[in-house]
């Protein structure tokens, strides 16, 4: 499915070169970022925010997805994404809100503190 989506950028999700893409339902380019953690994420929430995108028709693809991630994902309104490796916690909270999800490894957890601060029982408001 990602070769498919990405066939002009790159053949699957480990040749790209980005931490994080965001294409558009037309396949293009919406905004790229390689910082490390969860950065790119903010720095995608202040462009989508300056440049008043609507979020529902973007597809986002990330080489790591723990459960920090998937919360600024859903809170960003973004319904279609596709990561190299996710963790079981942000694939029960992409599930619990609707997001369509598809990955290449799942794994337990991540290293990292977000994966046991937040709970799955916050509220969408509490996130």
């Amino acid at each position: 499915m990602i070769k498919i989506l990405l066939e002009k950028r790159c053949v699957n999700l480990v040749g790209c070169n980005m931490n994080l893409s965001v294409y558009n339902l037309e396949k293009e380019i919406v905004f790229e970022d390689n910082g490390n953690w969860i950065y790119p994420l903010f720095y995608l929430e202040e462009f989508i925010k300056k440049n008043k995108i609507e979020t529902k028709n973007l597809i986002l693809i990330d080489k790591i997805i723990g459960k920090g991630a998937a919360i600024l994902i859903i809170r960003l309104g973004i319904l279609k994404v596709f990561g190299k490796l996710i963790s079981k916690l942000a694939l029960e909270l992409f599930e619990k809100y609707d997001v369509d999800i598809k990955y290449d490894v799942l794994v337990e957890k991540i290293q990292c503190k977000t994966e046991d601060i937040i709970k799955n029982d916050m509220t969408r408001a509490r996130i």
